[in-house]
């Protein structure tokens, strides 16, 4: 989908959602480009700071960690490549949020499952 105002960059299972979120972009008048990355190695970065460098504007959907993962490095490589074709920092909307179990959690886990069976 090609569009002129915001470049939203996702693969997989955020696909989907992407699409649906920029069609209520265009009902409210604002034109998005989405790029699919269908290949995660290697990355499409071509066409990537091409878009971004085209709508001065990006976010990465993805449904990983916010950090150490694909989208980081995706917004990395915009940063290092296309910064001063930014108008606003690129926004990273992830849908994952890492709590760490604490081991009493993982203790009443284990009890659950033992339960289960």
């Amino acid at each position: 989908m090609e569009g002129t105002d915001i470049t939203l960059i996702t693969w997989g299972a955020m696909l989907q959602p992407t699409l649906q979120a920029a069609a209520l972009m265009e009902k409210r008048g604002i034109n998005p480009e989405i790029i699919d990355l269908r290949t995660l190695s290697p990355l499409d970065m071509q066409t990537v700071i091409e878009s971004v460098e085209k709508t001065h504007k990006a976010v990465v959907v993805h449904e990983a960690p916010a950090s150490c993962g694909v989208g980081a490095e995706v917004i990395a490589r915009i940063n290092e490549k296309a910064l001063v074709h930014l108008e606003a920092p690129v926004a990273g909307g992830h849908r994952i949020r890492h709590r760490h179990a604490s081991a009493k959690t993982g203790e009443v886990l284990s009890a659950q499952r033992r339960k289960s069976r």
